[in-house]
């Protein structure tokens, strides 16, 4: 056949089968071999030609290859615009492009498209699988640039739409997560326990006890609980977190950070002893993850705080000299 739109199409589909293994290099040169085809038939503005460059924007993006996948998708976006405006794959087009700029932590360009696929697909969807997926990253974005009123309207609408339209399933769950925690920051603490109650019982139900998604609700169930004021509550979950992230992770900041938050409950409790062996743990451990890091310094910080209540000064001193050292050298004045 040589140069005809079936060999395009089956190079395509080699190229979705390559990528799908993992094979993403041979993927990519199929997906490039389609593609050239397809320019060369009297098709170029055909939408086979940019469901093409989205698959290859796609594997860029799974390769890490940021840039190259902004290019693509930014372009899979303009071809789409041209050819059928108001449409799911320019929605899609626009997701996978605010996606890539995620990635890069370009947030203002990653907001201005994950509302793009937001709101297109609410328009052309409706209340779809899809439409909850754009509302979820939507909020994500917002609330990594502290815009905390605006993600808590879009993780309420994705967990919402999740709820309604997959019912118990881990995306399900991961929105009322992340909607649980943004309501932690915002102060409404009886909000955000229940979205994260909710979270729980459906990690339970999915049978993720044995996931990381699991002991990062737990220990954000007990960030809320300290935050109101219930000290044995909020110890109690730390200690959970951190069992299962002994488990589940062992030596990793996550485990550092819930040993971290256990000795800050047994601090405000005055139980200096348990403070002192959680604190230790969590100094030690975010040495040896992090390194010279601000989370480093916060645990001797505290490791020194524990010792001078407990009148152990020397060691106090030696503690507060290392925090002091680290906090001084990346950060300087603070």
């Amino acid at each position: 056949l040589g140069d005809h739109q079936d060999t395009a199409e089956s190079y395509h589909w080699l190229g979705r089968a390559q990528s799908g293994m993992g094979n993403l290099n041979k993927g990519l040169q199929s997906y490039k071999r389609s593609l050239q085809l397809m320019k060369k038939l009297p098709v170029g503005d055909h939408c086979k030609v940019a469901e093409n460059i989205n698959h290859i924007g796609s594997v860029y993006l799974e390769m890490g290859d940021y840039r190259s996948a902004r290019k693509q998708f930014q372009s899979a976006v303009d071809l789409y615009e041209k050819l059928h405006g108001k449409h799911e794959s320019t929605a899609k087009s626009y997701h996978n492009l605010a996606t890539t700029y995620l990635a890069m932590r370009c947030y203002p360009e990653a907001l201005k498209y994950f509302k793009l696929a937001s709101t297109m697909r609410l328009a052309v969807l409706g209340r779809h699988v899809h439409t909850g997926d754009s509302f979820h990253m939507l909020g994500m974005v917002q609330s990594l640039i502290d815009d905390f009123t605006s993600a808590v309207e879009a993780f309420q609408t994705a967990s919402e739409l999740r709820s309604t339209l997959l019912g118990d399933h881990e995306n399900t769950a991961e929105s009322y997560y992340c909607l649980g925690s943004v309501q932690g920051e915002m102060g409404d603490l009886k909000g955000a326990l229940e979205s994260l109650q909710k979270a729980f019982q459906l990690m339970k139900k999915l049978l993720l006890g044995n996931h990381p998604c699991m002991a990062h609700t737990i220990n954000q169930m007990g960030i809320v609980y300290r935050k109101m004021g219930e000290y044995e509550c909020a110890r109690d979950q730390f200690q959970n977190a951190v069992d299962l992230y002994e488990k589940l992770l062992g030596k990793h900041e996550s485990t550092a950070s819930s040993y971290h938050n256990l000795a800050a409950m047994y601090l405000a409790m005055e139980s200096y002893p348990e403070a002192l062996e959680c604190v230790r743990q969590a100094s030690t451990m975010r040495l040896e993850v992090l390194g010279q890091h601000v989370h480093t310094a916060d645990s001797f910080h505290m490791l020194g705080e524990v010792h001078h209540r407990m009148g152990d000064f020397f060691s106090a001193v030696e503690a507060f000299q290392t925090a002091s050292d680290m906090r001084s050298s990346p950060f300087g004045d603070h």
